[in-house]
């Protein structure tokens, strides 16, 4: 009788754990899925990266620094190497490697 009875128990423990056997792959495909989604709605907002391109006041204004932001332009201490892939970053989408002539 104890047998049957823990056989019993075993049994109901296997079937209750084995409910979702899928979950954990399921999870790792929602996460793959909300990280695609999150960024196409990123790049849904920038334009492709021209051949050549003019900053505006409005583009330095996307910069982190506030001296480019405010005096629209790249200075000894502020140099455009440090700050203008941020701006482009911001404006634009584009191939990896791909060239643009920026004035």
């Amino acid at each position: 009788m104890k047998k049957i009875l823990f056989l019993t128990v075993l049994a109901f423990g296997f079937i209750f754990n084995a409910c979702e056997p899928m979950q954990e792959i399921n999870d790792e495909l929602d996460k793959a899925l909300n990280a695609e989604n999150s960024k196409a709605l990123f790049l849904k907002d920038l334009q492709i990266a021209p051949a050549a391109y003019t900053l505006t006041d409005e583009d330095y204004e996307l910069s982190s620094n506030e001296s480019v932001g405010n005096y629209k332009n790249f200075s000894g201490y502020d140099l455009p190497k440090d700050f203008l892939p941020e701006i482009l970053y911001k404006k634009f989408t584009a191939e990896d490697a791909q060239s643009m002539m920026i004035t």
